[in-house]
């Protein structure tokens, strides 16, 4: 379909889920006042609209990619070329680049198998979380994985750490604020104003491997159309004089702060339908 029929759908999809049944309304509501009790009731409202659009227009994208070929995607989604992209291409590096569930995460693993493995000749490896319903994990993952690449379940982080330690080529991409369960393996930290627990996984894994860790940052050129910058968190060389565990520390409250500051520029992008602080009181 072409993408005024789906801008369409999408705008429907708003209008069913804002207006008709408020999808996880409550939810959204109650994130945003948490983070942003600043905020009056217009901007309160104004936000909460931009996100049920982008959530709508980023579903439609979702689907939309499945009919993608090699030399589309980077027609909407691509990263700025700079010195640290340039570092991750050097024959033999690897890398791990962590991003957040803001703009389109979904593409993400899309474009990293285009651009990494197909154009540039890397390994791209990434995680998935378990779901419920397996035929629909299955499909997104062969969604995800449609231009190369290889995942790994979350709850075998002990598989990629082998790969990120015996392969040459090798970049590790993943949304890294998901909520962790329970207590365990997990930083508190001041993220939008109020504690939040955080992966310490990336962090360990940079540490065990000695593997820079950059941040992908987005910006949203046009409807549907997004650019990646990566900045970097981590890098083996310059903080040689961290012990594993300030690694780990280091990373976290980096990637957080990032995160944070990307999120305060554009709130709406972000997704904040999820239970974010489901274990916060």
């Amino acid at each position: 379909m072409p993408w005024s029929i789906l801008n369409g759908i999408s705008f429907l999809c708003y209008l069913i889920l804002y207006h008709l049944i408020g999808y996880r309304k409550r939810i959204v509501s109650e994130n945003l006042k948490r983070c942003f009790p600043e905020w009056d009731g217009k901007q309160h409202t104004q936000v909460m609209k931009g996100f049920y659009q982008h959530f709508c227009d980023m579903f439609i994208e979702v689907i939309k990619s499945g009919s993608f070929k090699s030399n589309t995607v980077d027609q909407y989604i691509r990263f700025e070329e700079n010195q640290h992209l340039n570092t991750i291409l050097q024959e033999g590096n690897k890398a791990i680049l962590l991003f957040g569930h803001y703009h389109n995460w979904e593409w993400i693993t899309q474009l990293c198998g285009w651009y990494f493995h197909q154009q540039k000749g890397k390994d791209i490896i990434g995680f998935f979380k378990t779901m419920r319903d397996q035929d629909v994990q299955q499909f997104m993952n062969t969604l995800r994985t449609q231009f190369g690449g290889e995942l790994f379940s979350d709850k075998h982080p002990l598989s990629v750490l082998k790969r990120l330690k015996s392969g040459k080529n090798v970049i590790l991409g993943t949304v890294a604020d998901q909520t962790p369960p329970g207590r365990e393996l997990m930083y508190m930290l001041n993220f939008l104003g109020t504690p939040t627990p955080f992966f310490t996984g990336p962090g360990w894994l940079a540490a065990a491997a000695q593997v820079p860790v950059y941040f992908g940052r987005w910006s949203k050129t046009a409807r549907h159309q997004y650019h990646i910058t990566l900045e970097p968190i981590y890098l083996p060389d310059a903080n040689s004089h961290l012990t594993k565990d300030e690694i780990i520390q280091h990373i976290t409250q980096t990637y957080a702060t990032m995160l944070e500051s990307q999120i305060r520029e554009a709130p709406e992008f972000w997704l904040w339908s999820h239970r974010r602080w489901k274990y916060v009181h």
